[in-house]
């Protein structure tokens, strides 16, 4: 089955929302991060290999 991964998908939200509470609280400490997004690694997976990313807590697109 061919999905699209990103491994890091929940370290850059959460860095995105950290700037964004402090740039409304003025706090202007910002990472400077040039692009918020994730990088997605197209794969090719088996069943298993799917259940061990979900319970990593990886974003998984299916059919893209």
């Amino acid at each position: 089955m061919k999905i699209k991964v990103a491994k890091n998908y929940r370290l850059d939200q959460i860095i995105y929302e950290n700037d964004k509470i402090n740039y409304i609280n003025r706090m202007y400490s910002k990472t400077y991060k040039s692009d918020y997004g994730s990088i997605w690694d197209e794969e090719d997976v088996t069943i298993e290999q799917l259940q061990d990313y979900i319970k990593k807590g990886y974003a998984i697109k299916i059919n893209c």
